[in-house]
């Protein structure tokens, strides 16, 4: 199959002054490749989009002077200059990481704890944004393990914090989410210092005083069970305490499950345990980007040998994922991508359904591109591209 840009895509990269005119047409063709090839590899995007050359490609990657930390401000300038996809006080910050499978050269072993094995590869630290309306990411580091790269090492503390030095003024949000392993005392510091408020999930074993002593809270959880009181099918509790590893005092919110109980946390203990698990459950939405960068994104699809070759495909990824979001509504979009000399009335027909079915499912709900592509198959689909 073979693909056009997207005119979409070149006016929005019409913008980005950081890079010259050729490099945003190499950009643009990558882009296009990453969302519509079957290969993400630089090969395997010249063999999918028109006018593209797998050469040139490799050299964008891997030779010419492309500024990631200025193209990612004006792909968030960009973002904040759309109503579709702007920030806002009721948006939510979330931190994660994600293990990337390669056998590369810098390789290293890490634990992937959702499939419980030690795999080859790599640890990304990422940032993205959510909102009732949108979600996007916001930056990536690539993590170093001390052992391999003493020289280059930063805790993945250190990389969460960097990231949220760097975000730009314009991008608003509410609330910062994470899970058990970013709830330490130097972030809880960090955001404490700028004001900013927290939500995150809790080590069992972390100690909290109560009655003047520590106690674990897995023992508190199983001295309040009794108080709980059920509400949308569920047991819940909630109390401020003094976390010994923070140093500091949080609202702490106890989930009962059968005979699992779910931790939460805020750092801002006037929280209601609505608002507390309302935040934490939009941090779904960064498991939903991993997931359809992966899948249809070409997460671990570079071919270049260099790890700053592959930080550009990386943040050329989230230039990719967050063109579809400012595109999803756009007929210009999907007809450009997909566009065929000779196309049927019935197939035409069945293109416009597509494009009403993005508009709807993308940009108002959080389903990810897998759920999007699953529908349109199960409707019937249409020959993509030109034969």
């Amino acid at each position: 199959m073979l693909y056009a840009v997207p005119g979409t895509f070149e006016r929005y990269l019409s913008c980005f002054s950081s890079l010259s005119y050729h490099q945003r047409r190499l950009v643009s063709q990558y882009v296009t490749g990453l969302v519509a090839a079957g290969s993400k590899s630089a090969l395997g995007i010249s063999r999918s989009v028109i006018g593209s050359h797998h050469k040139a490609l490799e050299r964008l990657l891997s030779e010419y002077s492309v500024d990631c930390e200025e193209l990612n401000r004006e792909r968030l300038a960009l973002l904040q200059g759309h109503n579709e996809t702007r920030s806002s006080k009721r948006g939510v910050l979330i931190i994660d990481d994600v293990g990337v499978e390669k056998e590369m050269r810098d390789a290293y072993t890490y634990y992937d704890h959702s499939s419980n094995e030690f795999k080859r590869g790599f640890v990304l630290v990422t940032l993205s944004y959510c909102d009732h309306k949108v979600s996007y990411p916001v930056d990536m580091e690539l993590y170093l393990p001390r052992r391999e790269f003493p020289q280059s090492y930063r805790s993945k503390i250190d990389l969460a914090i960097a990231m949220l030095e760097r975000l730009p003024k314009e991008l608003s949000y509410g609330c910062v989410v994470f899970d058990s392993w970013y709830a330490n005392r130097r972030l809880h510091e960090y955001l404490k210092g700028r004001g900013k408020r927290w939500v995150a999930r809790l080590r069992s074993n972390l100690l909290a005083k109560y009655r003047g002593r520590y106690h674990s809270l897995a023992e508190l959880a199983e001295e309040f069970r009794a108080r709980a009181k059920r509400k949308c099918g569920r047991l819940l509790y909630s109390r401020v305490l003094y976390l010994k590893s923070l140093r500091d005092y949080a609202r702490v919110v106890f989930v009962y499950d059968g005979e699992e109980t779910l931790l939460l946390a805020s750092s801002d203990c006037s929280l209601t345990i609505d608002a507390v698990l309302r935040y934490y459950e939009m941090r779904w939405s960064i498991e939903v980007f991993h997931r359809d960068a992966k899948q249809h994104l070409g997460l671990a699809e570079w071919k270049v040998r260099s790890l700053e070759g592959a930080k550009r495909h990386w943040h050329l990824l989230m230039l990719a994922y967050s063109l579809l979001r400012l595109g999803a509504a756009s007929e210009e979009l999907v007809k450009s991508i997909f566009s065929s000399a000779g196309r049927s009335i019935a197939k035409q027909v069945r293109l416009y359904s597509f494009i009403a079915m993005i508009h709807v499912i993308f940009l108002t709900t959080q389903k990810g591109l897998n759920f999007i592509i699953a529908e349109f198959l199960r409707a019937g689909g249409i020959g993509m591209g030109i034969g």
